[in-house]
């Protein structure tokens, strides 16, 4: 049996639609009934927010026997234990000062410089794949992404109107993209001077659409077509709008 909360079984997370076991009894909760059988059937559907859901579930499992609380128990410490080794192997490429800085010691270094209620915008592409992963989220309401249509070029005007959304307030606003997608909207660079609205934007600059790379490679043989960049300066391109722009190359 498997018990969804809120998940869309999209492609991604499902390595397209191909480690479900197609014999699993489906329980699938989300709020939104268009998701509901949208890519596998269900057992049982349920209409409603994964809080007050969870809540009332929680209510009726304390009246129920529980005969396989141990072996859950047994699961559950497997669980945390793979948790703490990746944790510890993916440690050293976090902590890395390598040249250019790895994207794990980005998203770290950019959590340290971010207060908790930083809202953050991300784009489509490993730049969302790295922060989802290294990027620690504390506060609702504070990761914006485009959801499951993944376009590029989203955080950029999504940094904008959060920023006008949340006003004169002295929350920070940080849009984080890949070199591809701060093309298709870089811009607006000149909406967010022209309305006032100061957003922080960081780049990850791989020098290719580095997630269509990716599957080039591991599906085609590294036969690659139409995915390097030649980037000029980003940084300067911000100073062209009057904006400060900065270039990290190493960690220090």
């Amino acid at each position: 049996m498997i018990f969804a909360i809120g998940c869309r079984f999209a492609a991604l997370s499902t390595r397209c639609w191909s480690n479900i076991n197609p014999a699993a009894k489906l329980i699938h909760v989300d709020m939104d009934p268009g998701i509901i059988e949208r890519n596998y059937p269900v057992g049982v559907g349920i209409i409603g927010d994964a809080k007050k859901v969870l809540e009332k579930l929680l209510e009726k499992a304390k009246e129920l026997e529980d005969p396989g609380k141990e072996r859950r128990r047994e699961w559950l410490n497997f669980i945390e234990q793979a948790k703490d080794e990746w944790k510890r192997s993916s440690w050293f490429t976090k902590s890395s000062n390598d040249s250019p800085i790895k994207p794990q010691r980005v998203c770290i270094e950019l959590r340290k410089a971010c207060d908790r209620k930083t809202v953050f915008t991300l784009d489509a592409g490993n730049n969302k794949l790295w922060s989802s992963t290294f990027l620690e989220i504390y506060e609702p309401y504070t990761w914006i992404q485009s959801g499951c249509f993944g376009p590029m070029g989203y955080a950029i005007p999504a940094a904008i109107a959060c920023r006008l959304a949340i006003g004169e307030n002295k929350r920070n606003v940080v849009a984080i993209c890949g070199d591809g997608g701060f093309y298709m909207s870089m811009h607006e660079i000149s909406t967010s001077v022209q309305e006032g609205a100061p957003i922080l934007i960081c780049v990850f600059n791989d020098g290719a659409l580095g997630t269509i790379k990716h599957s080039q490679r591991d599906l085609y043989g590294g036969r690659f077509i139409s995915v390097n960049l030649k980037n000029p300066s980003f940084a300067r391109i911000a100073e062209a709008f009057g904006c400060y722009g900065l270039s990290v190359e190493k960690t220090s």
